[in-house]
């Protein structure tokens, strides 16, 4: 997928590429309620420095107990495929 923001307002909004993928992955974190792991894939980071930079920006949410648990078990199951096929 390409977005295109206008290389004017970029600059009036204070946006490179980088800034403007990390604010994206943010909002669809915030908005959508996606995961953490699947937010830090967007910027191709780990899921513990996604939620560092959520912490760096006061941008946390907190999900409750039950959405902790299934990412919890998202996470191991995501661990356990990854390394069956190493």
């Amino acid at each position: 997928m390409i977005i295109e923001i206008d290389d004017e307002i970029a600059a009036k909004c204070l946006l490179d590429s980088h800034e403007a993928l990390t604010l994206l992955a943010i909002a669809i974190f915030k908005v959508k309620r996606v995961d953490g792991a699947l937010a830090a894939r967007i910027l191709d980071i780990s899921e513990m420095e996604f939620h560092q930079l959520l912490k760096q920006r006061s941008a946390t949410q907190d999900f409750g107990t039950d959405a902790l648990i299934a990412d919890i078990k998202k996470h191991l199951a995501d661990t356990a495929q990854n390394g069956s096929k190493q």
